[in-house]
């Protein structure tokens, strides 16, 4: 079932609901003003009778900014290889939950924290092989800069939604 990601007035991710309800959100009203205006579609049609066709949102924003405190996502091991997408963040191979680890970029020896910023996932031979160096010190690279997520990574993550999710 396609699912709808609910973006606030200022882009920030809210929810995700069932298409139906952000279809909803969308097109009725109870003041001849929809809560939400679709932002980006599914291919996916919707037949409407009188040959009028809809698209199944993927993406709505909502007209009004609504104040809530975002929800953090637990920093463990698991959340960083969700993040990472069980891909090495130094030599890019695709790695199963077996072959992963997580490493810190500023080594705890030299003063780093367990932080969002500063773990990434690595395959056991990289993580072995970076030890307690920093990057300089072990010549290695980064494929990209670590993050604090703000949404959940699902590896079902619609391509839809990613520009506004990472």
């Amino acid at each position: 079932m396609k699912k709808t990601l609910i973006l606030n007035a200022s882009y920030e991710p809210l929810a995700v609901v069932g298409w139906k309800r952000g279809f909803v959100l969308c097109h009725f009203s109870i003041d001849d003003k929809p809560s939400a205006r679709v932002e980006k579609d599914y291919e996916d049609q919707i037949e409407a009778g009188e040959g009028r066709i809809f698209y199944k949102p993927a993406v709505i924003v909502l007209r009004r900014q609504i104040s809530i405190r975002p929800k953090r996502i637990r920093l463990n091991s698991q959340a960083i290889f969700r993040r990472d997408n069980f891909t090495c963040q130094y030599c890019a191979k695709k790695c199963s939950s077996d072959e992963v680890s997580v490493d810190h970029i500023i080594p705890k020896s030299k003063g780093g924290k367990n932080t969002w910023r500063n773990l990434v996932a690595a395959c056991i031979p990289c993580n072995n092989k970076k030890s307690h160096l920093s990057l300089d010190e072990c010549g290695m690279d980064l494929l990209r800069l670590p993050f604090t997520p703000v949404f959940p990574n699902d590896p079902d993550t619609p391509e839809e939604w990613e520009e506004y999710l990472f």
